[in-house]
């Protein structure tokens, strides 16, 4: 956890619930379930309004992923919305600008989330009782989440509980109510991290572990994906196998566009990065 992870960015002092509602409120966003499907697309306002401060919901509280474009569809995309905010932030002080193998981006150039997409750039907004349930980030990727504002609480377990939490099919346990006929060691997995995560601080999630996060107070999280040079060999590993498909693979080859042929598998685009790793 980086507790002064907002160091220098201008939107430190900006960044309120009441600054996104009043600046923001009318653009459309994303609103999912707590499995990422897709639920409604509405105002901000309207989100913010009926959950954001909302201490006892009914139900199962839907949350806010205003995600900037990771594939080549017409969609309800956030990029405008970073483009406003594009100079109240900055690449984090303790993250490299360069050596990507994801999004790319070798010596000399540079990167930073603030002016260029990455995999899964987004914004999370949520009301007490949303979730994120169990799941690790695909693309074999690290990510970064800023909590911005409000507190969340997190579970992450390492990579050696996933045969405990994750089935052969790709379904993932339901902490709650746990199915020890599909999950039948579940009992021996035991989480590495347990914290609440409060606003100013951010956390990198190591590829491959598993987390669950609930929002324990109206919050607004930054968030996007990557994969550094240092993870070079299991970024190839992760590309031999059969997870970069579907979704995934649509989501690598826009981001790979131009270097790779529209329909590049994975093996082209691993073939790709070893030609070109500095």
């Amino acid at each position: 956890i980086i507790e002064d992870g907002l160091r220098g960015w201008p939107g430190a002092a900006l960044w309120s619930p009441e600054y996104f509602r009043r600046e923001l409120g009318e653009e459309l966003v994303q609103i999912y379930n707590d499995r990422f499907d897709l639920v409604t697309v509405d105002t901000l306002a309207a989100y913010m309004d009926a959950y954001f401060y909302a201490p006892n919901p009914a139900g199962e509280v839907p949350y806010v992923r205003w995600y900037s474009k990771l594939k080549d569809v017409d969609f309800i995309w956030a990029d405008s919305v970073f483009e406003t905010l594009r100079g109240q932030w900055s690449n984090p002080y303790f993250l490299p600008d360069t050596g990507y193998l994801l999004p790319w981006c070798m010596e000399p150039d540079t990167i930073s989330p603030a002016t260029a997409g990455y995999p899964a750039r987004s914004l999370f907004i949520s009301g007490p009782g949303a979730a994120t349930r169990t799941h690790y980030d695909p693309w074999g990727s690290d990510s970064i989440l800023y909590q911005l504002h409000g507190k969340k609480h997190w579970l992450m377990y390492a990579r050696d509980q996933i045969p405990h939490l994750r089935s052969d099919d790709g379904t993932y346990v339901d902490l709650a109510h746990p199915d020890l006929a599909k999950f039948p060691t579940f009992p021996q997995a035991a989480p590495t991290y347990e914290f609440d995560l409060n606003g100013g601080e951010a956390i990198l999630v190591p590829a491959g572990w598993i987390h669950e996060v609930e929002t324990l107070e109206g919050s607004i999280s930054l968030t996007w994906n990557q994969v550094h040079r240092v993870s070079l060999d299991s970024y190839l590993s992760y590309l031999a196998s059969d997870e970069p498909v579907g979704h995934d693979l649509e989501v690598l080859r826009f981001f790979y566009a131009g270097r790779v042929p529209a329909d590049a598998t994975a093996g082209d685009i691993a073939a790709f990065i070893r030609r070109n790793v500095r």
